[in-house]
């Protein structure tokens, strides 16, 4: 149970709100502790209304106003769960809020204390900022950034811990540092709670009063600093120092940009003046600017791009293509939008197969209507002997069979069967399905099942099928999944399936006694009669099934039309599976007929019904279910890899979509995880099979932890990281995985990450540092570090980034290298592990042909720039080598086929875009390029590039770094040379 201690000064409509918040909680069970610190009683209607939709209220009134600290204390004193948070009454937690937080302790058994992140907001809805930071306890000694509902603890862990009531205020951030004594805090990312700021009285209110803010922060820290050891002072000295070199690097930045928008101001005015722009306003401010502008905000790298685009292109050229693009952008919202959270998908499922327990006073009767189908019976009912664990008796009726050995067969099994109540009628005739069925029900002592003779079932099927009948209301019959049951069928809706990929009965409905039935069953217009469960009650108040259907089919949707018309449902049971052969009665063309007939009696009995059936197959409410099973079962018997990659583009995303289409050709399983940093700040999982691909999505680790322990893996290759917020933890996620299931685990290295966040290696003067001996230089070049890589990483200590990587690598079974110069660099950082390299060289051979010639008009040199350039692939080596060009008036010409990051305005040099594979060698003979130049300044591990103008046959210079320079002096056309010496090999200067 959790214990929830509202605070509150009797502030009546905001206590109401945050008592509606806790009602709302998706878990249960909950106790709320009502501490109410003023003089003034709290309105009976509101305890009322708490103990109402609540396990248990308790209410505690101090006469007189005694402190928020005493008030703390007095909730404290008064709980009884397991678990305890507080919620002061002008805040508010999201309905996943408490159960993100139990899940995420009870997943990470280590940890005694959780917290999420709070949005903080005025009481007129506007978002200030989002409180939603890692755990660093050097931060925490430094200053509160966890506002008091943001934590659950383990109230074993808070035992001796007290709010400290000479404190009026920060006295929750006293208690944290109390609890961060005993714990490490567990991060569950992503926001589950508001804060308002301006009725708070916390550090963080805008209406604080500075000196009491002063004085509470000193007297804190005067409390704390003697139990502060050396390392942890320094730790937070170093935190200190850290969070103020970002905030001078994001001053500059701005700074930066504010000088390179006004060189736009006279373009910009005059734009603003303009008529278009008159006439088009109502168009910019639709909501689509509002959701591109929402982007933005959440994305620094997005606005960094802008910036970059209006000093390349211009304010007016940058808007036209934000226009253009704006198109796509909103269709992949719009489809983000649709793809289900993994939470969502978690709520389908349980952790470990449940049955709910089901005494029954008399035995529940089985009905088995027999006509031939000798075949089946065998099956039938060694199923039933083996797999019914409740007290049953078995009335089977014999149709007058045409096979004569029928009868006898029935007999024999009741002899060799003395232990179960079976007992067999014989038809004098044949009466058909319906009149055989019954004849049986008149004979029933209990809720009974109709059973047909070509099914099979599995362990525990009767309680699974029979639970809703004799403990939920108003249920008249109950169906299970099945192979062939039309709406109830599996894998594919409403069609007659084969058994899944040949597996046995029970194997598929072991995959399904996993499914939470009490989240997933669902109402359905009919049952289906190959194995339907039927409440006895509902049969004797309306009669059984209706003689006018004759020999069969649409008598079970008669017999469930009439008991929904009496006030009953029809339940699909979504956690049992049953086999149904579908061997059939009739021959296909009197079925037919049948159908025909009897479809035409059942509308005109029940015209609502057609309609019925058109939503729930409409709905498909079980699609996803269905899906996930499949997923769950392929995973268990097929080759299934996790494959964990960035989401930001680029040769290494190509290199792992071109594996996993050759891994599902082979029949694999994939589970494919990107972080995605640049538009949703989500984990996207996509559970590929090869007839099937489900996209889910959180913001959580501890979510796709959960998801991850629901799937068989046999290995994990850790693409690219690049990008992901929280290394340690994704690691550790890794480390726990590999521990669960052995799976091989395999790291390439596109890049490297983990050697350094700046996983290109390029230091503070965006040259190739060389990964130094001496770790002190890494942390000062980390510190004075403006690359790229800081909008992902803000670690500043490599000694420690290095440790967490090493304990993936102490347990990976095969590092991948590209080249061997990767193979040397990683070594460098993990020399102990290099016996776990292999070095496995790109194929991209026969991509083009030999195109090469050696024509040029006038002498001119036209250079070659392949692929999308930024400063790590050489954007300032491009920029400096134009302006070196027209200084010196040279007869030459840099042709840049794609993009780059920097402006260059020169006659002397022309970007042709981006552009396809099959258009590459038409561009290039088209520009008449005489010699390529790879521009990269860091030692890149392939070089997708250099490979493609080698195989056109062109002369290429690359600098001496990396997978470029090893392949290409093995290159008869090839020059490898120092970075210094790039004009005087150009241009003999």
């Amino acid at each position: 149970m959790v214990s929830v201690i509202i605070r509150t000064v009797n502030r009546i409509e905001l206590l109401q709100k945050a008592i509606e918040s806790v009602i709302s909680q998706h878990y249960r069970p909950i106790e709320l502790v009502i501490v109410n610190d003023s003089d003034v009683e709290t309105p009976t209607f509101l305890l009322e209304f708490a103990k109402k939709n609540l396990d248990d209220v308790i209410y505690c009134h101090n006469t007189w106003t005694h402190g928020r600290s005493h008030a703390a204390n007095m909730g404290l004193d008064n709980v009884h769960g397991d678990y305890v948070m507080f919620l002061d009454e002008d805040d508010l937690i999201y309905p996943h809020h408490i159960e993100k937080l139990i899940h995420a302790l009870e997943a990470n058994r280590t940890f005694s204390v959780a917290y999420s992140g709070i949005c903080v907001k005025t009481d007129s809805g506007e978002l200030i900022k989002t409180m939603d930071a890692v755990w660093e306890p050097a931060r925490l000694r430094v200053i509160n950034y966890l506002p008091i509902h943001a934590v659950l603890f383990k109230r074993s862990i808070a035992k001796e811990c007290r709010f400290d009531c000479t404190l009026d205020l920060m006295e929750d951030w006293d208690f944290w540092l109390q609890l961060a004594a005993k714990s490490n805090f567990y991060y569950a990312e992503g926001v589950s709670g508001t804060y308002n700021i301006s009725n708070g009285l916390s550090g963080i209110s805008t209406n604080r009063d500075m000196e009491k803010v002063r004085k509470s922060h000193s007297a804190i820290l005067k409390k704390w600093l003697p139990s502060f050891n050396e390392q942890d002072l320094s730790d937070s000295i170093l935190w200190l120092d850290t969070a103020m070199d970002h905030y001078q690097m994001d001053a500059a930045r701005l700074k930066n940009e504010l000088e390179t928008s006004r060189l736009d101001y006279q373009e910009i005015d005059t734009l603003l003046k303009s008529k278009s722009w008159r006439v088009t306003r109502p168009l910019r401010i639709t909501m689509k600017w509002v959701m591109l502008l929402k982007y933005a905000l959440k994305n620094p790298s997005l606005i960094y791009r802008g910036m970059n685009e209006i000093r390349l292109l211009g304010f007016k050229k940058t808007l036209l293509k934000m226009e253009n693009a704006f198109s796509k952008i909103e269709a992949s919202a719009d489809a983000h939008m649709q793809v289900l959270r993994v939470e969502d998908v978690f709520g389908m499922f349980l952790e470990k197969p449940f049955f709910y327990p089901l005494s029954v006073m008399a035995p529940i009767d089985i009905l088995v209507p027999v006509y031939n189908g000798k075949e089946f019976l065998a099956p039938l009912f060694e199923s039933i002997f083996a797999h019914t664990s409740l007290p049953y008796r078995l009335l089977v009726c014999d149709d007058k069979s045409s096979d004569v050995s029928v009868l006898p067969f029935l007999y024999e099994i009741q002899r060799t069967h003395p232990e179960v109540t079976m007992i067999v009628v014989e038809n004098t005739h044949n009466l058909g399905f319906i009149q055989t069925v019954n004849t049986l029900a008149t004979m029933t002592q209990n809720h009974f099942v109709l059973l047909n003779t070509d099914t099979e079932v599995p362990p525990h099927w009767i309680e699974r099928l029979m639970y809703p009948i004799f403990e939920m209301d108003n249920i008249a019959s109950t169906t299970p999944f099945t192979n062939a049951g039309t709406i109830c069928s599996f894998p594919n809706y409403l069609e007659d399936n084969k058994i899944f990929e040949g597996m046995s009965v029970d194997t598929i409905d072991r995959a399904f006694q996993y499914v939470n039935f009490d989240k997933t069953a669902i109402e359905i217009p009919t049952g289906v009669g190959f194995c339907m469960g039927v409440n006895r009650d509902v049969a004797i108040a309306i009669g059984m099934f209706d003689t006018v259907f004759g020999k069969g089919y649409g008598e079970e949707n008669d017999w469930c039309q009439r008991a929904l018309e009496h006030g009953y449902k029809n339940l699909h049971v979504t956690n049992l599976f049953v086999y149904h052969k579908h061997g059939g009665s009739f021959s296909s063309t009197e079925k037919d007929a049948l159908i025909r007939t009897n479809l035409l009696t059942l509308n005109t009995k029940h015209p609502t019904y057609d309609a019925q059936v058109q939503h729930l197959i409409a709905q498909d409410d079980l699609k996803t279910l269905r899906e996930m099973v499949v997923y769950f079962l392929q995973s268990s018997h097929t080759h299934t890899v996790v494959i964990f990659d960035h989401h930001l583009g680029g040769g290494a995303n190509d290199y792992i979509q071109e594996r996993i289409s050759k891994r599902i050709t082979s029949g694999e399983t994939i589970c494919l995880i990107r972080y995605d940093f640049n538009a949703t700040q989500n984990y996207i999982v996509e559970l590929i099979t090869p007839n099937n691909r489900i996209i889910l999505k959180t913001k959580t680790l501890s979510e796709l932890s959960g998801l991850l322990n629901r799937i068989e893996l046999n290995e994990v290759f850790v693409n690219s990281l690049v990008s992901y917020p929280d290394i340690p933890n994704i690691i550790n996620l890794i480390l726990s995985i590999r521990h669960r299931t052995l799976a091989k685990l395999i790291v390439p290295i596109h890049d490297f990450f983990p050697l350094c966040p700046s996983y290109t290696l390029l230091n503070s003067t965006m040259t190739y540092c060389g990964v130094p001996h001496n770790l002190s230089q890494c942390d000062e070049c980390m510190k004075n570090n403006r690359g790229e890589f800081k909008l992902y990483q803000s670690e500043s200590n490599i000694a420690h980034w290095r440790e967490i990587w090493d304990k993936l690598f102490e347990v990976t079974d095969t590092v991948l290298c590209f080249s061997h110069s990767s193979k040397e660099i990683f070594g460098k950082g993990y020399a102990k592990h290099l016996s776990k390299v292999d070095v496995v060289l790109h194929d991209i051979s026969g991509r083009y042909s030999n195109i090469y010639t050696q024509e040029s008009k006038n002498n001119e040199i036209r250079i070659g720039i392949l692929g999308g350039i930024n400063e790590a692939k050489g954007a300032s080596v491009v920029k400096n080598l134009v302006d070196y060009i027209d200084k010196h008036g040279l007869n030459a010409k840099v042709i840049l086929i794609g993009q780059i990051s920097v402006p260059i305005s020169s006659d002397s040099f022309r970007a042709t875009g981006r552009y396809t594979k099959d258009e590459l060698p038409r561009i290039v003979a088209d520009e008449r390029i005489t010699q390529f130049l790879i521009p990269s300044v860091w030692p890149e591990t392939f070089s997708y590039t250099t490979d493609e103008i080698m195989q056109m046959g062109y002369p290429l210079i690359v600098f001496d770094l990396g997978a470029p320079a090893e392949r290409v002096k093995e290159y008869p056309l090839g020059k490898v040379i120092a970075i210094e010496d790039l004009y005087e090999v150009l241009f003999g200067s």
